[in-house]
């Protein structure tokens, strides 16, 4: 050894007492440091000590922060977090020097898993947490690397929604972070392999296999998100066709005697005249069919939805509210109430799904409706008789299924990678669950039709 004694500088802070004693920093955490690195400068004798005061740190915090940066994250704790940032800026942390974009060893990477970490396991104790998270999309993209890796804070939140539990923030939140995967995955070169997927969906429904997971991802429509708009589809000479949360909706009414349209495009002698009276119409049909988003939809692009709403008219003696609501203009409590996927063969064999669609290599799916207006007794009752279409309105509400977008590129992958078996596996655990009229048109064509 030489026996040089490596420089150091004894540090005091403001709020030290008498019997505090100095913290003693070498050279070598000193040099990390741009407001400390001064106090290093100029000749230097062995043996020599300097010191210094910091005034805007406490004593607890600069001991955390005034170490390698290995000891600074490893003394991190959710409680002193913001407040050992603060001090390392206001220390000026030598980051040209110290941090290397995109390295997982430095001091900014390690301190964004830390913080990470702390907002997953928070958010499901906290609102105010799971709010923050579930409001901003940067949050949810800063988190995703770490949620990977972490699916059991998916599933707890899952659970309590197959239990019946409500919605609150902290469902919100999964359901956001869930679904911020799922768009890194359609729009960003994100490294997740068909392992890793398998692996995630798994264990965030927490089930036994792949297949049950898969299984349970399409058998429930809770685990989602909502959004809803209203517009008047025959308004402004618009002819019931108008643009709403992302979709093309085609509104017409069928004329008497109702018979349900079945054909992709609308009957010739169907009613889109705003002027036309509610009297002329027998029934509606309803086309939804997704736009595609403001971001360029390739074949890795995935999305799957469930739209619905009802058709409404102001009450005739005023505006409409609690005490005068407006009235629904079809029997069914919503236009899709009908369509409903009943879980099993026979009608009342379990739990029913909304009727959904989905965007999947290049392909998308639109979705149609038929249902009967209230009759016309209902018609003269509710002093409708002289009501025209364009005063008609659609409250639409649109579901997205982030855990299903999952699955859907699970599917991609397989169909990629010329995996036909799994293909057949997770087409066979849905057909189980689902009514066999059902997965025929929908399952045969979207997922065994890729065999």
């Amino acid at each position: 050894m030489s026996g040089v004694m490596e420089p150091s500088v004894s540090v005091r802070f403001a709020g030290d007492g008498e019997g505090d004693a100095p913290l003693v920093i070498k050279e070598g955490v000193i040099r990390q440091f741009r407001y400390l690195t001064t106090v290093m400068d100029g000749e230097f004798q062995e043996g020599q000590e300097r010191q210094v005061c910091i005034e805007k740190i406490s004593r607890p915090i600069g001991e955390v922060v005034l170490q390698q940066e290995v000891d600074i994250v490893n003394s991190l704790t959710k409680d002193i977090l913001l407040d050992a940032l603060i001090a390392l800026d206001y220390l000026h942390f030598n980051t040209d020097q110290i941090f290397t974009t995109g390295s997982n060893k430095s001091l900014l990477w390690r301190i964004h898993r830390k913080l990470a970490t702390c907002l997953l396991d928070s958010f499901a104790r906290y609102p105010f947490i799971a709010r923050f998270v579930h409001c901003h999309p940067d949050i949810c993209a800063a988190v995703r690397p770490f949620l990977r890796k972490n699916p059991d804070v998916i599933r707890d939140q899952w659970r309590r929604r197959e239990s019946g539990e409500a919605v609150d923030d902290a469902v919100k939140a999964v359901v956001s972070l869930v679904a911020s995967l799922g768009d890194a995955m359609s729009y960003d070169p994100v490294d997740v392999s068909r392992q890793e997927l398998a692996r995630f969906m798994t264990n965030a429904t927490g089930s036994t296999s792949l297949s049950a997971a898969h299984a349970a991802i399409f058998e429930s429509d809770e685990f989602s998100s909502c959004s809803t708009a209203t517009v008047r589809p025959f308004a402004d000479e618009q002819g019931g066709t108008v643009e709403c949360i992302g979709f093309a909706v085609n509104v017409a009414g069928l004329p008497p005697p109702y018979a349900p349209h079945t054909g992709s495009d609308l009957p010739a002698n169907a009613i889109r005249d705003g002027d036309a009276k509610l009297t002329e119409v027998a029934g509606w049909h309803v086309k939804f069919d997704p736009l595609g988003g403001r971001r360029a939809e390739g074949e890795s692009f995935v999305s799957c939805y469930a739209p619905d709403g009802s058709l409404e008219v102001a009450h005739p003696h005023g505006d409409s509210d609690a005490t005068r609501p407006a009235i629904r203009l079809h029997e069914s409590l919503t236009l899709m109430d009908m369509y409903e996927i009943r879980m099993g063969e026979e009608a009342s064999a379990g739990a029913s799904v909304r009727s959904f669609g989905s965007k999947l290599l290049g392909q998308r799916t639109w979705i149609s409706v038929n249902v009967r207006i209230i009759g016309a007794d209902a018609l003269a009752k509710q002093g409708l008789v002289d009501i025209r279409l364009k005063d008609v309105v659609l409250q639409m509400t649109v579901r997205h299924f982030p855990l299903r977008v999952l699955a859907l590129h699970y599917l991609r992958m397989c169909v990629i990678e010329g995996c036909y078996e799994d293909i057949s596996r997770m087409a066979k655990s849905l057909i189980v669950r689902l009514p066999s009229t059902w997965s025929a048109t929908w399952l045969s064509r979207d997922f065994t039709a890729f065999h």
